[in-house]
């Protein structure tokens, strides 16, 4: 409440005053607190206040001998407005700590004027306009302006007396660039950088030359900044020791940079390019590597797992790879995500699994890949996303136990109906069991309702038979259930009605029969495509009466002709929405569930 700071404001003499994370701390921020000049430090961080600034930035303003505030934290809270012109009149400040906030507008142009700047971080607002005041903070340090709006031009003028700046963070909340850099090629900036961080800029079409003797950086992320062609020698020459090198969603081309020395832990991301040839390969010390969307080929390399034995993150998905999947992954011990999907990998899955004990997300659809799935991924007790679907595999023999919620930070790319869906923010993810479009056989096993805690089951497009498992109805957190185009004979089992959380639901093209059930989720789920192809259905929301039945009673029509643009692209939006929930929900097999081709129950690993 804003009475605790009224407090405060008696004290004439009060040097420091540090509330961050505290949850009495709320409402806007009092005025009288800019009457104590005598102040140094003013930390606010992590609490619920509101409103605007400026009343207090204007009495800081009126210090007869000047404010003494050297260090300004107001992050983490609801702050809003524009930052006011008046904020130069702080002289002696050096900290300027604003993010994650609803500031808006533009940077003030008198901010030029706060010659003792050392550190601003105004990251996570609304802000729009970078002013070319900017370039005379010659103390500052670091910026922080990433996660705004920005919008406009930046030029030399931005930067011509930052010659103590070592870490620049600029990049915009959206992929949608309005932010343009115009540098002349000849240009020499005054500052070695450490971190240079800009994304969904502007920045090309070349390689920004003015990082020509940039022989200090240590981090460098150009993500989606428009940058083509190859990466150039006279880079690859400043003997730079990295520990993130990202230049992901451009449209780079030519040999990748495998010449780059890496720190240890490092991250090497080149998604979204255009490279092709042989997969490349970096030191020992490299930790995340990012490869998928390109146009590499052949196989992967068969000592990847012995080049690069430290990582954790692989993906090297959706590009042209051939061959088989090497057993050198499994010497990939710390290993927590891979993803290999949309290549033309063949061959069997290797049975190494239970060498890499910490991965998380699983994910090989869309290739050649046969034989059974090996009962060692039963061992993968970190597993939350498990996708083999669209492939040509024949068998499951698998035991999952029960995981501890897990958070997932990066891309997902998951599939609906056919189309791809692709999720880039930090998510609390449902864990996801798809093994839709292979050639499974056999019946659904009742221990399957031992996931209890499973949010999404696809075994679409398979050859399973028999009845749906009336124990099916456990899976009380399940949200999207896809059995379609399989052989499943006999009724929809009456205890999926209590699937309350259900809100997405395919059984088309089986052998099903007899009544739709009608209770709790069954009566929202009003398109009978998701029925179709099973003639002996019956019951809303289908024509066909069931015997003893009088005319249906059919809910409106959700897809009527006026509805028409709200058909399976929207629908699909708004299905697949779960992902970003924040469930974060546990696969886990108690019993065995086996899928079989030919009913052999002791199917060996590959």
């Amino acid at each position: 409440m804003g009475g605790v700071l009224d407090m405060f404001s008696g004290l004439a003499f009060l040097q420091e005053l540090d509330l961050s994370e505290n949850s009495l701390i709320e409402g806007e921020l009092p005025t009288s607190v800019g009457s104590l000049c005598n102040m140094n430090v003013l930390k606010l961080s992590v609490n619920n206040m509101e409103g605007e600034i400026t009343d207090f930035l204007d009495g800081l303003s009126r210090c007869s001998n000047g404010s003494s505030i050297e260090n300004l934290d107001l992050g983490l809270n609801q702050f809003s407005g524009s930052l006011p012109e008046s904020i130069a009149h702080l002289s002696k400040l050096r900290y300027l700590q604003l993010p994650n906030n609803l500031f808006e507008g533009p940077i003030p142009e008198s901010i030029g004027n706060m010659s003792a700047l050392e550190e601003i971080n105004f990251s996570g607002n609304k802000m729009n306009r970078i002013p070319t005041g900017f370039g005379q903070l010659s103390a500052l340090t670091a910026a922080g302006l990433s996660y705004n709006v920005w919008e406009g031009v930046i030029s030399e003028a931005h930067f011509a007396n930052l010659s103590r700046l070592r870490d620049l963070d600029l990049y915009k909340d959206s992929p949608n660039i309005s932010l343009a850099f115009n540098i002349s090629p000849g240009w020499a900036p005054p500052f070695k950088l450490h971190l240079i961080n800009i994304r969904s800029c502007n920045l090309g079409p070349n390689f920004p030359n003015w990082l020509k003797k940039q022989d200090e950086l240590v981090t460098v992320v150009l993500n989606n900044a428009q940058i083509s062609g190859e990466i150039p020698n006279w880079f690859l020459e400043l003997n730079l020791q990295l520990d993130k090198f990202d230049v992901a969603y451009n449209q780079l081309s030519g040999s990748p940079p495998t010449s780059l020395v890496f720190t240890s832990s490092a991250n090497v991301a080149l998604s979204s390019n255009l490279y092709e040839g042989p997969l490349p390969l970096w030191s020992p010390n490299v930790t995340q590597v990012y490869l998928d969307n390109n146009r590499f080929s052949g196989p992967i390399p068969p000592d990847i797992g012995d080049k690069m034995p430290l990582l954790t993150d692989l993906d090297i998905s959706q590009n042209s790879l051939t061959g088989r999947i090497p057993l050198s992954i499994g010497n990939l011990s710390t290993l927590t995500s891979l993803v290999i999907s949309n290549n033309y990998l063949t061959g069997e899955i290797p049975g190494f699994w239970s060498n890499i004990p910490f991965l998380y997300e699983f994910v090989m659809s869309n290739n050649s890949l046969s034989g059974t799935i090996p009962s060692s991924i039963g061992s993968l007790n970190s597993l939350k996303f498990f996708v083999l679907s669209n492939n040509n595999l024949s068998g499951l023999k698998v035991e999952l136990t029960d995981i501890d919620n897990q958070r997932y930070e990066g891309k997902l790319t998951v599939v609906a109906k056919g189309r791809q869906l692709q999720y880039q923010q930090t998510l609390y993810l449902v864990n996801s069991f798809d093994l839709s479009d292979n050639r499974l056989s056999g019946e659904i096993p009742s221990g399957l309702a031992d996931l209890v805690k499973l949010g999404t089951l696809n075994l679409s497009m398979n050859g399973l038979v028999g009845e749906i498992p009336s124990s099916i109805g456990n899976l009380d957190v399940l949200e999207t259930l896809d059995l379609s185009r399989n052989r499943l004979s006999g009724p929809i089992p009456p205890g999926m009605t209590s699937l309350t959380k259900l809100n997405h639901l395919d059984l088309s093209y089986n052998n099903l029969s007899g009544k739709i059930p009608t209770a709790n989720q069954f009566q929202t789920f009003n398109d009978p495509s998701m029925y179709e192809g099973n003639s002996g259905l019956c019951g809303v929301p289908l024509t066909k009466l069931c015997p003893g039945d009088g005319a249906p009673s059919h809910p409106p029509d959700a897809n009527s002709d006026e509805n028409d643009g709200d058909n399976d692209e929207d629908r699909l939006d708004r299905l697949w929405l779960f992902l970003s929930t924040g469930l974060g929900f546990i696969i886990g097999f108690w019993g065995v569930c086996v899928f079989v081709s030919g009913g052999d129950m002791e199917s060996p690993d590959s």
